[in-house]
């Protein structure tokens, strides 16, 4: 959160806000000094003291302070896999629950379909992504945005295919885990990414 000045009757305030393809930058704001201004914190406090003021958030202030909810999430996955564990297709389907208001849904969408893939060599691969809108509140952007409810959802499919298939969950992962060289989802060709050491050092 930027810095605060009242000018008058209105109130300037300067915020970074984060845009997921143009990276930082900031804004001018005006708000009526008389109306929202009197019951945002930051507002009160700069009449009281008279001088330019800027709110800041500890670490754990930056997860509950949030005035935005994290996307509810609709995950369907289907896989096509050999008999040994080869992954050999792979679709997604999600439904991201924005709110009220779809300031941050399209772009987090986006993001959303990028980790369906997971970190896996798919050869045949097919997203889609829809946005919706509700009556819950505004979703928007926050820490690793789309990425615990979409990478919880597929992980868990993950495992029910090792199931299915009678192999060990950890097995079935580093025989189809993303190594550097691979083609990912987009063509990009992978650099180092330490997703096998990751796995292996965490079992």
């Amino acid at each position: 959160h930027g810095p605060s000045r009242s000018r008058g009757e209105r109130l300037s305030a300067w915020l970074t806000t984060k845009d997921g393809r143009k990276g930082w930058r900031s804004r001018t704001v005006l708000l009526p000094a008389d109306g929202l201004a009197d019951k945002w914190l930051q507002g009160k406090v700069l009449r009281a003291a008279r001088r330019p003021v800027r709110l800041l958030f500890d670490r754990r202030q930056e997860f509950v302070a949030t005035d935005m909810a994290r996307h509810g999430v609709i995950a369907t996955f289907r896989t096509g896999v050999r008999r040994d564990g080869t992954i050999t297709a792979h679709e997604a389907h999600l439904v991201l629950d924005t709110g009220a208001y779809a300031t941050h849904g399209p772009i987090i969408t986006e993001i959303a379909t990028m980790m369906a893939a997971g970190p896996y060599r798919l050869p045949n691969l097919h997203v889609e992504g829809q946005t919706a809108y509700t009556n819950h509140t505004p979703a928007g952007s926050t820490r690793a945005p789309s990425g615990p409810q979409v990478c919880w959802a597929l992980e868990q499919h993950i495992d029910a295919l090792a199931v299915r298939l009678g192999m060990d969950p950890l097995a079935f992962r580093l025989a189809n885990v993303a190594e550097e060289g691979d083609l990912g989802p987009s063509g990009q060709t992978f650099e180092k990414i330490g997703a096998r050491e990751s796995l292996e050092a965490a079992a």
